[in-house]
């Protein structure tokens, strides 16, 4: 397999193919930037099917298996996000600004952020692919343990050990998790 050089479209949108591990598909696809690279991760900016700020993102390196730029379909999308942000809709919740980039930021900082935020975040692992959603309980070298969502009862139900390894993705800050953490805010105050 061909290394991609993946700083070469920093800030440029793609289309982002990772391995498949479940369904019979050969890759996923996602829209989105890479924001910048770190160490075995990048970090990924995606964009929703309108333009917007869907989640910013932990990406492993080694699950990405192609990056495509200036297609059509990109420059449809490019559109869509310059009129979005035209409209001051691209990031209506302020995700971007919660998520502190510099040069020397690492994948462990930024999960500690949001460790010690208490924010929910999302991972897909090449286990099974499920989606696990939770709170971050536990970090260290090699793993990290969530309080996982329970979606039927909305709270946190039991924990689960996620190896950093076996992490496609990690949505970091997403819509849905901002919202679900907004309506826990107000759920606990009644």
């Amino acid at each position: 397999m061909k290394k991609i050089d993946f700083l070469s479209f920093n800030h440029h949108l793609i289309e982002l193919y990772s391995r498949n591990f479940i369904e019979n598909e050969d890759e996923s696809f996602s829209l989105g930037y890479i924001l910048m690279e770190l160490d075995s991760f990048i970090v990924f900016m995606s964009i929703s099917e309108i333009g917007t700020l869907e989640s910013i993102q932990l990406r492993s390196k080694k699950f990405i298996t192609n990056i495509v730029s200036n297609t059509e379909y990109t420059k449809m999308y490019d559109f869509f996000v310059s009129y979005s942000k035209k409209m001051n809709a691209f990031d209506g919740f302020s995700l971007e600004k919660s998520v502190a980039l510099t040069e020397n930021t690492t994948p462990k900082e930024i999960l500690n952020t949001a460790l010690k935020r208490n924010k929910t975040i999302s991972i897909i692992t090449s286990i099974d692919e499920s989606i696990l959603t939770g709170k971050i309980v536990l970090l260290d070298i090699n793993r990290l343990v969530l309080s996982l969502l329970d979606y039927e009862n909305i709270e946190i139900d039991h924990k689960q050990s996620v190896s950093l390894e076996t992490i496609l993705c990690i949505d970091v800050v997403s819509v849905e998790n901002y919202l679900y953490d907004k309506y826990l805010v107000m759920k606990n105050a009644n």
